[in-house]
C-alpha cells in the first residue's frame, strides 16, 4: 500500500517532508501527479487515472464503470461510509486498475487499509502528522503481510 501526501492545493512547505514521515510519502500530488476534477496526470500531462467525489449510488456507479480502463482511480468521500469503497475494491479486485481514496478522519485509514482483507492500494493523506502517524503503521502492516 502507498501513501501519497496532497499538497496540490498548499503554498507551504510540508510539515510531513521535514519529519520522520518523509520516507514513508510514495507520491506527492502537486509534484510527482496532479489531479484535475476528473483525472489524475503524470508530470507530462498525461492521464494515468481518473478521479471521482463519491457523494451518492449514482456517483460510485460512475467509478465503477471505470474500472478496468484506467491505472488509478482515486476517490473522495463526502460522507464517509466503507460500502463504496468496498464495492470499488470488490469490483478492482484482479482488474489492472489501482484504487486510491483521499481520507481526512484518522479512523477511516485502518478500516480503508484492509478493507476485504484486500485494503486499497493508497491512501491519499493531507499535511497532518496524525494522519501520517496512523497510515504509516497500516502501511508497515500491510507489507508485513504481504508475501
Amino acid at each position: 500500500m502507498q501513501l501519497w501526501l496532497d499538497l496540490q492545493d498548499s503554498d507551504l512547505p510540508s510539515k510531513i517532508d521535514s519529519s520522520e514521515f518523509s520516507s514513508a510519502v510514495d507520491l506527492r500530488i502537486g509534484h510527482d501527479v496532479y489531479i484535475s476534477e476528473d483525472y489524475i496526470l503524470n508530470k507530462e500531462g498525461k492521464q494515468i487515472g481518473a478521479h471521482f467525489r463519491i457523494d451518492d449510488p449514482d456517483s460510485q456507479n460512475k467509478a465503477r464503470c471505470v474500472i478496468g480502463s484506467v491505472e488509478w482511480l482515486m476517490v473522495e468521500c463526502s460522507n464517509w461510509t466503507m460500502i463504496p469503497l468496498e464495492n470499488l475494491i470488490a469490483d478492482a479486485d484482479g482488474t489492472p486498475t489501482s484504487i486510491a481514496v483521499k481520507i481526512v478522519d484518522p479512523k477511516m485509514i485502518s478500516g480503508a487499509s484492509f478493507a476485504l482483507d484486500i485494503g486499497v492500494d493508497a491512501i491519499v493523506l493531507n499535511d497532518e502528522i496524525q494522519l501520517w502517524e496512523i497510515g504509516s503503521v497500516c502501511k508497515s502492516q500491510r507489507l508485513e503481510r504481504s508475501p
